[in-house]
């Protein structure tokens, strides 16, 4: 049976997680989500970094998307694209190989050991190789998965220097990345909708725009032009066409040459009845 305090605190998660769904699902910016995410962990589980990445599997490559240390959060523009550990070494590429969440309360060990290859990143986002930069080593780090449809698309790091972190922070970390990565693909399809939407548009006016040049080299034109369907009827016509052979607009739209022409009509210089 489940304890008062344990029954509590499934009911705070639980509570916890639909004030989650709710607050992520308020906006379609993907930054504003993460920015979101950041400010429900920073309430529940703590931290003194946090990395959001995204994971390419066809390039093979670990790009960030969100980064918070030091107190401030930095453009992951200046974050260079990783590639996971070939021997399969790193904390990262253990998620992205097992699909599962990682509690490492163990970070100074692994780094001191030499098992895969650690990073440190400042408050101006400088990346240094942990060993190199004799930085405060991180002591404790949750790692989720960031899953679409079974695949890992992404890894989200919650790092400590202060303390070490229990399952149920670990447990929680998923949770909540669970419902951030619903919201940031929600988000991102509905930008790549408003972007073609926008590519549209625009490619709708520069089709206007160029049949108006269009109508303007025609009907300006200094030699006779003519429209003129597969069935042999006049389409459009400009006005030199109507000087040269001698009708109006309107006796040459619709009608084909053999409709103007008289058997008996001679040909004039231009060729035509």
């Amino acid at each position: 049976a489940m304890t008062g305090e344990a029954a509590a605190r499934s009911a705070e998660t639980a509570r916890l997680l639909v004030e989650t769904a709710r607050q992520l699902g308020e906006t379609l910016d993907p930054e504003r989500v993460y920015d979101r995410f950041h400010e429900l962990l920073r309430d529940t589980v703590p931290h003194d970094g946090v990395v959001v990445s995204s994971f390419d599997a066809d390039e093979d490559l670990i790009r960030c998307e969100y980064v918070w240390t030091d107190g401030m959060k930095l453009d992951p523009a200046t974050l260079p694209p990783l590639r996971p550990n070939p021997e399969g070494q790193g904390m990262q590429t253990a998620v992205i190989r097992s699909g599962e969440t990682l509690l490492a309360n163990d970070v100074a060990e692994r780094v001191s050991s030499g098992r895969g290859t650690f990073y440190d990143v400042d408050g101006k986002g400088n990346v240094r190789k942990i060993r190199d930069a004799q930085a405060p080593a991180t002591r404790a780090a949750i790692m989720a998965p960031v899953k679409h449809e079974g695949r890992v698309v992404g890894i989200v790091q919650v790092m400590t220097d202060r303390q070490t972190y229990t399952s149920e922070q670990a447990e929680l970390v998923e949770a909540l990345v669970s419902q951030m990565s619903a919201a940031v693909r929600n988000a991102k399809l509905y930008q790549a909708a408003q972007a073609e939407i926008a590519a549209r548009a625009r490619a709708e006016r520069e089709l206007r725009a160029s049949e108006a040049r269009l109508r303007v080299t025609f009907e300006n034109a200094a030699v006779g032009i003519a429209h003129v369907g597969l069935d042999g009827t006049w389409l459009r016509v400009n006005d030199r066409l109507c000087e040269i052979v001698g009708y109006a607009r309107d006796e040459l739209v619709g009608r084909t040459v053999e409709e103007l022409a008289h058997p008996d009509d001679p040909a004039d210089e231009h060729g035509v009845p």
